[in-house]
């Protein structure tokens, strides 16, 4: 083999190799797509831990992994996915939704809801106590 035609089967398989690795970015996930930019970027360092895919749990695992109620966690209407007809949760999204601001608003309003049907309820009481 000559020289020319050693260059023309490395550049090919240079070619195919580029073109395996496009197909690939064009078909990754964005936590895959943002790994693959922190290596490019020269980051020696690169969690892992985002390629391992993350647990889908059900409301009674998430409650117990953060240490709210279940039935908290269902008023607060946090982010899932629907599995099999059934409603699944990533600790990680639920985590990030309860520091946003979308969350403090909505648990604001469900304590100002929730403050006015007990003083609607503690003036029926006072009502009912004084008919006798």
């Amino acid at each position: 083999m000559n020289a020319p035609s050693k260059i023309n089967s490395a550049s090919r398989r240079d070619s195919g190799k580029l073109d395996a690795i496009l197909r690939a970015l064009l078909g990754a996930s964005p936590d895959r797509l943002e790994m693959v930019d922190a290596v490019l970027n020269g980051d020696s360092v690169v969690s892992f831990s985002k390629a391992v895919e993350e647990p889908f749990l059900t409301l009674r695992q998430l409650s117990n992994a953060i240490g709210i109620g279940a039935t908290t966690l269902w008023r607060y209407q946090v982010p899932g996915h629907v599995l099999g007809g059934r409603p699944r949760y990533k600790r990680t999204e639920v985590e990030e939704y309860l520091r946003s601001g979308e969350f403090k608003r909505r648990a604001a309003a469900l304590r100002a809801e929730r403050k006015k049907s007990r003083a609607g309820a503690d003036l029926t009481m006072g009502q009912e106590g004084g008919v006798q």
